[in-house]
């Protein structure tokens, strides 16, 4: 069986997704999720972004990638008003993420502890340009918040002669009752991107 290409998968994706949040109930979408409405129009918090996703069309301003504007609705739809527990866990603590586990580490730790191993004041610099937080947490540890009620953490731990330097990707434990393994997988990669990408366009002083 052959399968469609990914961009077709997020456009069907999408789709659906746009679908759920049309028959949805908005004022509890928003009381869930955090999100605002107006007339014709949803905002929601993005990163440093406020994002207007205009109804029913569901057409957002500014628009970002297509798998972004599918995990922001998916996001919005998947809103269980959970409040955040303060709790971290790991990506292999989630419902269903522990087999997932290796090509997530593969896919987003390691690329964070490749670039960042041994310059965790470059990990804050990029993490502060993008609009996350130094947070009290490993050797060094930054905070984004994503949407209104979902936080990812990205930690590092330098290593000395005995123990080799590590890292991981953190979520507070009420993420289960928004965004699926899927969806923090993807999210965990792109903001690890952004912040590589920081990095080596970043002015040297």
């Amino acid at each position: 069986m052959k399968l469609p290409p990914p961009q077709q998968n997020y456009k069907l994706a999408f789709e659906i997704a746009a679908e759920k949040l049309r028959s949805a109930d908005l004022e509890e979408v928003c009381r869930r999720s955090g999100a605002r409405r107006g007339s014709g129009v949803l905002e929601v918090r993005f990163l440093r972004e406020t994002l207007r996703i205009f109804l029913p069309q569901v057409a957002f301003q500014p628009e970002l990638p297509l798998i972004e504007q599918v995990i922001t609705l998916r996001y919005l739809i998947n809103a269980s008003g959970m409040p955040p527990t303060g709790r971290w866990i790991s990506f292999s603590d989630l419902p269903g993420g522990a087999p997932y586990f290796p090509a997530f580490r593969k896919r987003v730790v390691e690329p964070l502890l490749k670039c960042f191993s041994g310059a965790g004041g470059k990990l804050v610099e990029a993490a502060e340009a993008l609009g996350g937080e130094e947070l009290d947490y490993g050797d060094v540890g930054v905070v984004f918040q994503v949407f209104p009620k979902v936080k990812v953490a990205f930690v590092l731990w330098e290593g000395d002669e005995e123990v080799p330097s590590n890292a991981n990707v953190l979520f507070d434990e009420s993420v289960r009752g928004y965004l699926s393994p899927d969806d923090l997988r993807e999210l965990g990669w792109r903001l690890v991107y952004r912040m590589i990408k920081e990095v080596r366009h970043a002015p040297h002083h």
